[in-house]
């Protein structure tokens, strides 16, 4: 419904306007349970290629990853996603901790850059990967150090050991189906490694 007023022989149009909130919705422990049964029950087995490349990772069957490289430091890595065709999500494995971690470049504070109302961020991100990026997927001794390195850049966004695809949404293991067999590539690349011995 849109009212006029007159205001110093100007029109002024007020209208109601939809408020836009970030609404979190509250779950009861009962609530979050029966949305894991239900989202263990509708998800689809991960897929994993000969070049271990992967799809249907995760609870809800969100992530896929393209073929196993192969690095120096006992490493591989998997592109988990391109934009306009340019590498801006790797999982990195380290063969020889058997741990594996997903760096994405951040967001650039240009004019592109906005907040949307819950906090998530859109706009141009830096470019990752050396020469054009900051990084290099062989630095540092270990995984640790990588990831270090990696967030004293400034410009890439390290998110750990990837729980998020390892638990689900009460933190309990995910069921095997779901997981990712990120050792595949150290059995291929790294075969004397901690990791290739799996």
């Amino acid at each position: 419904m849109i009212r006029q007023f007159l205001i110093s022989g100007s029109i002024l149009l007020l209208g109601t306007l939809p408020a836009v909130a970030c609404i979190f919705p509250h779950y009861s422990p009962a609530e979050l349970r029966q949305q894991n049964r239900d989202a263990r029950a509708a998800s689809k087995p991960v897929v994993t290629g000969a070049d271990c490349s992967f799809v249907n990772a995760g609870l809800n069957d969100s992530l896929s990853g393209g073929p196993a490289i192969r690095l120096e430091n006992s490493r591989i890595y998997h592109v988990l996603g391109t934009s306009k065709g340019v590498v801006s999500d790797v999982m990195v494995v380290d063969c020889e901790g058997r741990s594996a971690t997903r760096v994405r470049p951040d967001y650039i504070q240009n004019d592109n850059y906005a907040l949307d109302s819950c906090g998530g961020e859109h706009g141009d991100r830096y470019p990752l990967l050396a020469p054009e990026g900051p990084l290099s997927l062989t630095e540092g001794s270990n995984l640790a150090a990588f990831e270090g390195i990696a967030k004293k850049t400034g410009k890439v966004r390290v998110d750990g050991e990837m729980p998020a695809y390892f638990t689900d949404f009460l933190d309990k293991p995910l069921p095997r189906k779901d997981r990712v067999d990120f050792l595949c590539g150290c059995r291929r690349y790294h075969p004397q490694s901690a990791g290739g011995k799996s």
